[in-house]
């Protein structure tokens, strides 16, 4: 979980075959359904989506930039 958009709200980030799928809370505190594709092909399983491996490649969110927002 992390706020993806900055509105101090949760949101649930997941990694997939085919890259790093959000979604997002509203004010009522629901998740809003994925979308027909992932936010981000670069961080998924198949070689399309740059072949990373969870026991490989483990991800992490982290602020890096300073701004107060994670980052993978």
């Amino acid at each position: 979980l992390a706020d993806t958009t900055g509105d101090g709200r949760l949101d649930v980030i997941g990694c997939h075959d085919d890259g790093l799928w959000v979604s997002l809370q509203d004010d009522d505190g629901k998740f809003a359904p994925l979308s027909d594709e992932p936010v981000l092909r670069a961080f998924g399983h198949s070689e399309e989506a740059g072949g990373w491996l969870v026991d490989k490649h483990p991800r992490f969110l982290a602020d890096t930039t300073g701004d107060g927002r994670l980052d993978i």
